[in-house]
């Protein structure tokens, strides 16, 4: 069986750890489909797209690919590990370049935050600009993924995907934090402002004033429902960010250890074996994180996935349409 990084795990499983993985990565790739599959088709069909859109579709692409693909794949070296040793170099490769890309998706994702609300005068992240650098991502994850197979199973191999993949989050991280210092400073900013526009309206006893001030109040509130908006935004990409690490260090870390020191997991027994086998495939969680975030955190991804599930399936809204005709004529009788 292979882990969640694509190296052939050195660790032995029973037969009921088997079934209790096997049944576990089926129900994470079946979820992780419908929900990729609503993000690729919600943030496909928008009419205008922005930068973080179009990054975000790619996003959703690399995790429908890992959980439509790469998880259907892995089921024959989890029920049948000693007959499908062929199998598995293909599967370390798929699994390097999906992990590659998606890492490198989410670096692409800190750096439109960061821009965007750092600099959100500059206008350096463009519909144009953010199609090239999903395009370099692709082809950074093939050439990282050719090189590190080319060295497969040696140190060197691991080391260099270890140092590229953790830099790479390490820098993603950072920069998350320097947005989320921007966006609580703003925050601030924008509490103060309030404050002093309400006072100044509190006593304000000419109603001309007022009516002079409407139309500045108007733009002002249009900016700070973009700030809320942006703010909002990168709270939730945030999250999906942290999500990833948390699924995706111990991975790397447990797989890091089995080429320097695999006698010390070998030596593991009991509680704490079956602790690092099953972290080995927590990495796999990260497929169905992302749409999940999504729908908690995002009111307009929800009621976009509503029209398209409408649009899809027209007796969704003849459902819908018919409930309300019924509450209408009850409404109507009382």
């Amino acid at each position: 069986m292979t882990n969640g990084t694509g190296y052939v795990d050195e660790l032995s499983y029973t037969k009921l750890e088997c079934v209790t993985i096997g049944i576990g990565t089926i129900i994470i790739g079946i979820a992780g489909t419908i929900g990729n599959v609503l993000v690729c088709s919600v943030y496909s069909l928008k009419s205008s797209k922005t930068s973080s859109d179009y990054f975000i579709l790619c996003l959703g692409i690399v995790n429908l690919s890992g959980s439509m693909i790469l998880v259907p794949l892995e089921q024959p070296l989890i029920w049948f590990s000693e007959d499908c040793n062929n199998e598995s170099e293909i599967i370390t490769a798929l699994t390097l370049f999906i992990e590659m890309d998606s890492v490198l998706s989410l670096l692409n994702i800190a750096l439109d935050r960061y821009f965007c609300i750092c600099w959100p005068h500059k206008k350096i992240m463009t519909p144009s600009r953010s199609k090239l650098m999903a395009l370099c991502a692709l082809c950074v994850a093939f050439i990282g993924t050719t090189v590190v197979t080319i060295r497969e199973r040696t140190l060197e191999g691991n080391l260099l995907y270890s140092c590229i993949t953790m830099a790479v989050l390490v820098f993603t991280v950072i920069l998350y934090i320097m947005v989320f210092c921007r966006v609580q400073t703003q925050a601030a900013k924008s509490a103060r402002k309030r404050k002093q526009t309400e006072n100044l309206l509190s006593t304000a006893k000419d109603s001309r004033n007022q009516h002079s001030k409407q139309p500045g109040s108007q733009s002002k509130n249009k900016k700070s429902k973009m700030e809320e908006m942006r703010t909002k935004t990168a709270y939730m990409l945030i999250v999906i960010t942290l999500a990833y690490v948390v699924s995706f260090v111990p991975n790397a870390t447990i797989n890091f250890i089995i080429y320097v020191e695999v006698q010390y997991l070998l030596a593991l027994s009991g509680i704490k074996a079956k602790i690092v086998k099953y972290l080995m495939l927590l990495y796999y969680l990260n497929f169905d994180f992302s749409p999940m975030i999504y729908v908690i955190m995002s009111k307009k991804f929800r009621s976009d996935v509503k029209a398209f599930l409408i649009k899809v399936v027209p007796c969704l809204a003849s459902k819908k349409s018919s409930n309300e005709a019924t509450l209408l004529r009850i409404t109507t009788l009382k």
